[in-house]
This record gives C-alpha cells, sequence and structure tokens, in this order.
C-alpha cells in the first residue's frame, strides 16, 4: 500500500509515532553516518553519549570525556559549549518542527541552518521513521542514514553516563 501525507501531515504523523522519545527526553538513536555506525545516548537536559569504532564520548553541561579505543587513552575538558548548543538545537524535536520547510514530497531543508550549515531532513513514505538527515557545510559533508530512534530505559541512564575503566590501566589526561 502506498502512502502520501503532505507537509504538516508527515510532520504531525512523525510525531505522533515517536511520542514516547519526544516527551520523555530519554532515547538512544542508532545511525549510520558516512558509512559508519554511531550509537548516540541522550538524557535529558543535556547528557549525552556517543559511540563509533574509534571513540566513545561522554559529555554533558560541566565537561566532555573522550575515550580513544585503540590507544586506551581518556581524554578530559570543560564542556564544549558550542558543540553541545548544536546538539540541544538538534534534538529540540518541537523546536525543530517549527524550521523545517517542505521541499519535496516528505523532504524537508531546516530553515536557520541551525548554526551548521545546511540541513535535510527526510521521512519514510509512511513519515512514521526519519529516513536520512543531510548536513553540509564548509567543513562537513555528512550523510546519516538507517536512522533508528528508542526510548532509553531510565534504568540504564546512570550507568551510560560514566566510564567504567575498573582494572583496566588506561592513560588518563585531564585539561580542566
Amino acid at each position: 500500500m502506498f502512502v502520501f501525507l503532505s507537509g504538516d501531515e508527515c510532520l504531525q504523523s512523525w510525531s505522533e509515532s515517536n511520542s514516547t522519545i519526544t516527551s520523555d527526553k530519554n532515547f538512544h538513536i542508532n545511525a549510520n553516518i558516512n558509512n559508519n555506525e554511531l550509537i548516540f545516548f541522550y538524557a535529558y537536559p543535556n547528557k549525552f553519549r556517543i559511540e563509533t569504532s574509534d571513540y566513545i564520548i561522554i559529555a554533558d553541561d560541566i565537561m566532555s570525556s573522550k575515550y580513544i579505543i585503540q590507544s586506551n587513552k581518556l581524554f578530559i575538558d570543560n564542556a564544549d559549549k558550542k558543540f553541545n548548543k548544536h546538539i540541544s538545537q538538534i534534538l529540540n524535536f518541537n523546536k525543530m518542527e517549527r524550521k523545517l520547510k517542505l521541499i519535496d514530497n516528505n523532504s524537508y531543508k531546516v530553515k536557520n541552518k541551525l548554526l551548521i550549515g545546511d540541513v535535510y531532513l527526510h521521512y519514510s513514505l509512511n513519515c512514521k521513521n526519519i529516513d536520512s538527515l543531510y548536513i553540509k557545510n564548509e567543513y562537513t559533508d555528512m550523510l546519516i542514514k538507517n536512522i533508528t530512534i528508542n526510548p532509553l530505559n531510565s534504568m540504564q541512564i546512570d550507568s551510560l553516563f560514566t566510564f567504567d575503566f575498573d582494572g583496566q590501566d588506561i592513560e588518563v589526561y585531564d585539561f580542566r
């Protein structure tokens, strides 16, 4: 069955299909960014964890920590306020909806550029899922696809936003 929904109907359909995520604000996203797997965890307000095959980043409004898997090194620094602002702008789903301009069937351009360049959002045909996100600026040409968003179990939250290096010998660099 082919389903076609127009502009605002598509946004509304996605919001309704993902209401537990947009209202609870604790979720995780699995995605493929330029053919590299990424797992992103978010807990309100402004705690996040990013995992790739090369590194793990855990950050909040106070500090950020990046663990480089290959070299077994942990870098700790003050929070990157600019990066955190970009993340919080992208993840404010209700505000994001007001910034979308329909450019084609189920495809939108984000108005105001979120301070990160041109951003295009493409929904699936039935508008229940995000098909892909494309971000382009002078430094970035990023295609995010195979996106799944799921609620984050509240029991996982505490352990996700700390590193557990019990018994491991790692090099720590603290720049705070």
